[in-house]
């Protein structure tokens, strides 16, 4: 079978977009893994499925490189949303679109050539209530002590459509990243594992963050652990809104409408289409 697809990423956030608007893809767990691998295939984060929508302009279906599917993503949501407006699936500025975490609206700035420039993202609220991220524990973990590997880290839990554990750090490159990072994914805490995200804060308006995203690694940006970062830091009174997130891979901006839903706003870019076979 040859399936046709595009690479996008979202500030580095490297994705395998499959058009499904037209028939189903099946597997779509497998075919993440097997498309996804660095080296063996074609590479990525994950893999993004465009999908019909029964309640919006279409659906959007987001899996990890193991195979796992996410329920929201923000640098995929870009993508996705460039995506669809260029390649004709919807015409809307200001699409309608299904996530496994509730549909969410887009805003797409067009460029003088027709192009999507930017997107805004309206990621909905960031929620600390255990039942909701979710955690096992009976109370929120707000800048909370948690053991993790003989060292007591300081943690703030929290979801924006996925699970995230926020850690404040004075340096992102001399934190044990790459030890914490994996082991505080799978602390017991999380019944589903979670995103974890060390953070810096520059200024008042401005944080810098490292990803560690489950299922997948570190990776150079994370949308919805932007903004679970610039939430948990306005939360904890670190910063105030609006905040610009650096991450590895580019800078985010993160703010909130009236009723506090959080705003993401970054770039989206297509990098080539091509045909595999599966």
């Amino acid at each position: 079978m040859e399936l046709q697809f595009v690479k996008m990423h979202g500030i580095g956030n490297d994705f395998v977009l499959v058009d499904c608007m037209s028939s189903d893809t099946p597997e779509l767990g497998q075919l993440a893994r097997t498309l996804c691998r660095r080296r063996f295939g074609i590479g990525a984060d994950g893999l993004l499925a465009v999908c019909p929508s029964q309640v919006a302009d279409y659906r959007m279906r987001i899996f990890n490189a193991d195979g796992s599917e996410a329920g929201i993503c923000g640098n995929g949501l870009r993508c996705v949303g460039k995506y669809a407006y260029e390649h004709g699936i919807s015409c809307s500025i200001e699409p309608a679109v299904e996530t496994g975490a509730g549909v969410r609206r887009l805003h797409l700035a067009i460029g003088s050539d027709n192009r999507v420039e930017a997107v805004t993202v309206n990621m909905g609220h960031a929620v600390t209530a255990p039942a909701l991220v979710p955690l096992n524990t009976v109370t929120a973990l707000i800048n909370s002590p948690v053991e993790n590997c003989g060292e007591e880290l300081r943690l703030t839990a929290l979801s924006v459509g996925n699970p995230h554990g926020v850690v404040f750090v004075s340096d992102l490159y001399g934190c044990k990243f790459e030890l914490l990072g994996p082991r505080l994914e799978c602390h017991e805490i999380w019944p589903e594992k979670a995103n974890i995200e060390f953070v810096k804060i520059i200024d008042s308006h401005h944080i810098a963050m490292r990803a560690w995203e489950r299922g997948v690694g570190e990776t150079l940006a994370c949308g919805s652990g932007a903004c679970a970062a610039a939430a948990a830091s306005v939360l904890n009174g670190l910063v105030k809104w609006p905040v610009e997130v650096q991450l590895s891979g580019g800078t985010l901006s993160i703010s909130t409408d009236a009723d506090g839903s959080l705003l993401m706003t970054g770039p989206a870019t297509e990098v080539f289409s091509g045909t595999a076979g599966v």
